[in-house]
């Protein structure tokens, strides 16, 4: 099993949690206005996810790092009401908005639970499958949360994750924060830190998989759409809803936070159609594996 490295051992995993879960919570509300533009792109990774996992109807499926409730609400629809799904997060506060789209999907067999994956404590063996999208590359000690599912699942069961490609494959992501580091001189974050990159490299996050037990690792790369009328829309949207691009240009002056929006304008434009849209294609390694 892979262990934290000297970076990761530094940070106190009490004060980051908490940073997490601050962060995750001041931008709840934004992912109550955006949440359909997001899904709209995300929703042929949900579906990967709960076909690849093996949900089948009356399954118990547990997805970890749910946030707006997906792939929860996908795999619940799928379960049907024999089945239930336990929806896990950190956050309150997109637990509270993942139930209200479950209560306005008229579904009734999700329940959400509050908890650190980290300290994620099941019942062994006690699953059908599971499920995570975008989750284990923000963890701290991803091998133990990957360690904590597979512990959860039955034998014949299996995980489906999902991680974002490299950089230069999601431009949707990777853009603003490469357009502020330019304007602003700043170093990229170490390669193995908490974040949308880590694990972005083929066969990282399958080897997490290995290293925890699981059988018949394999993966496959998902072309994420996201999609946005104009710039203007796409800066909405990154203000309210990314919760790292948010905190940096807070801390900036108003010529410096403009700099970067301008920069940021330059760098899309090759993703802009000739109505003006932004058309971001990218990638996400979807990976699964066979708890035996």
């Amino acid at each position: 099993m892979t262990t934290p490295s000297d970076d990761q051992q530094a940070i106190d995993p009490g004060e980051f949690q908490e940073t997490q879960r601050a962060a995750w919570s001041s931008v709840a509300s934004g992912w109550s206005e955006w949440w359909d533009t997001f899904e709209r792109g995300a929703s042929n990774l949900n579906e990967r996810l709960v076909e690849r996992s093996r949900v089948r109807a009356g399954a118990r499926v547990l997805d970890v790092a749910t946030g707006v409730a997906e792939p929860a609400v996908t795999a619940a629809k799928v379960v049907g009401p024999t089945g239930s799904v336990l929806a896990c997060d950190l956050s309150p506060e997109m637990l509270r908005f993942g139930k209200e789209r479950a209560d306005q999907a008229g579904l009734s067999n999700i329940e959400f639970l509050e908890v650190d994956a980290h300290e994620l404590d099941l019942e062994e063996a006690s699953f059908d499958a599971a499920v995570s999208r975008w989750g284990v590359m923000l963890m701290l000690d991803p091998a133990r949360v990957v360690a904590n599912i597979h512990r959860a699942l039955r034998p014949g069961a299996y995980f489906a994750a999902s991680v974002w490609g490299a950089p230069q494959t999601a431009p949707f992501l990777a853009t603003p924060m490469r357009a502020a580091r330019s304007v602003l001189n700043l170093d990229p974050p170490p390669a193995d830190a908490p974040g949308p990159f880590r694990l972005c490299a083929e066969g990282a996050l399958d080897k997490l998989f290995e290293d925890a037990g699981f059988r018949e690792v394999a993966h496959e790369s998902v072309t994420v759409h996201m999609n946005f009328n104009s710039f203007d829309e796409y800066r909405q949207f990154l203000g309210d809803l990314s919760s790292s691009f948010k905190r940096m240009l807070a801390e900036l002056d108003s010529d410096q936070r403009e700099r970067v929006w301008k920069e940021v304008e330059r760098q899309t434009l090759e993703y802009r159609a000739d109505d003006g849209r932004l058309l971001f294609a990218n990638q996400a390694w979807c990976v699964w594996g066979l708890r035996a």
